[in-house]
């Protein structure tokens, strides 16, 4: 009612569904997404009663038609479990290779909103409830492009990989052992399982990388880096230590970035 220049309809959702009776002897708590025109006879001769007295003398109630209710699977005090799987479908057309990165999104953005909630003060304009409520598309946008910033661990490592392979660190078998040492270990990360000896070689190369620079050749690089650290993990082969490896220097540029 406030927006007099807009026509819009309104949908009201609920997690639980709306317990109202239908037309037909159905109900809107377990019927598919349907607006209130569809109410038995009733129940919509009270809500038209009641639309009218919300508006002024000479102008037309609100038609029921145009409030839709539906039952969704969104829980009110988590709605960000349900925005994780939009943001990520967005980003996998947007930015594939940061679709893995959707939670970090939601966060910021519902980090930005949640102080808003706090206002009270009535609106009167979309542009008014925007810039109180909510952000921007320019807001928006500037947040995918903060994203665009933070560099992928796996399209480094791909990177890195296609560059050793090209100077002849690794085969084709090589590679492909690498990258499933890699893949195990985002696994492992994943269900929160700890393996010791990953522990220990995830530690000796942060040490080892905290007073060895990087020369222009990664196979020269990697090839020190096992020369000096293979004697402690003599049972890691050799695919599964550059996977470990390659992640422990990722992480070191992530935490430069």
């Amino acid at each position: 009612m406030a927006f007099h220049e807009l026509k819009s309809t309104g949908r009201f959702i609920s997690n639980a569904g709306c317990d109202l009776p239908l037309e037909g002897g159905a109900n809107a708590a377990t019927s598919l997404p349907c607006n209130l025109s569809r109410l038995e006879a009733k129940h919509l001769e009270l809500l038209s009663q009641g639309l009218e007295t919300l508006h002024e003398v000479g102008s037309l109630p609100t038609n029921p038609s145009l409030i839709h209710i539906a039952k969704v699977p969104i829980h009110p005090d988590s709605p960000a479990t349900h925005l994780r799987g939009i943001v990520v479908s967005f980003l996998a057309e947007r930015s594939p290779k940061h679709a893995s990165q959707a939670s970090a999104l939601v966060d910021a953005l519902l980090a930005k909103i949640g102080p808003l909630g706090a206002k009270t003060d009535s609106c009167s304009t979309f542009d008014e409830l925007r810039k109180e409520r909510g952000f921007s598309r320019n807001e928006f946008v500037s947040a995918l492009g903060m994203l665009e910033q933070l560099p992928d661990q796996e399209s480094l490592i791909e990177i890195w990989l296609n560059q050793l392979s090209s100077e002849g660190g690794a085969n084709f078998m090589e590679i492909a052992s690498i990258r499933l040492g890699v893949s195990k270990l985002f696994r492992l990360q994943v269900m929160g399982v700890e393996d010791l000896q990953a522990l220990a070689l995830a530690a000796d190369c942060d040490k080892w990388l905290d007073v060895n620079t990087p020369g222009p050749a990664l196979k020269d690089f990697i090839g020190k880096a096992k020369a000096d650290l293979a004697g402690s993990h003599p049972s890691v082969r050799s695919a599964e230590f550059i996977a470990h490896f390659l992640l422990r220097v990722v992480k070191k540029c992530v935490d430069q970035t």
